[in-house]
């Protein structure tokens, strides 16, 4: 089992994601914002965060920012509801494990998050 770090501001992702990894034995706990996951890093230890790009306030971007900086290697799966090859680009500058364009398939949501938990493993 896995304990997975959702971070997004839209309520029905978060509980959708949530739905599917509880349902995969995943453990899951949701942030509506950056700060908010800040604070679930600072205190507990997870195995992959999953998160949305764009977010009022700080952005997944900064959030990866600070993970990294922080010497985080907690894989990331990001997210984002604009399909566009600059933040794809960027997504994978910053080492993300997987990026998602919303309205993704479930079963491609499972996919990026075995994939990413998989590639952790086998450090």
């Amino acid at each position: 089992m896995a304990r997975v770090l959702i971070v997004d501001d839209e309520r029905l992702i978060q509980q959708l994601l949530s739905s599917v990894l509880e349902r995969e034995g995943h453990s899951a706990t949701v942030a509506g914002s950056v700060p908010e996951a800040r604070g679930h890093l600072e205190k507990d230890d997870f195995d992959l965060v999953v998160c949305d790009v764009d977010m009022p306030g700080e952005s997944g971007f900064d959030l990866v920012r600070s993970m990294r900086s922080r010497g985080s290697d907690t894989p990331i799966v990001m997210m984002s509801g604009i399909e566009d090859a600059r933040l794809a680009a960027a997504a994978v500058d910053f080492g993300i494990a997987g990026f998602m364009i919303k309205p993704f398939q479930l079963d491609e949501a499972r996919a990026k998050v075995a994939e990413a938990l998989r590639r952790r493993a086998e450090k």
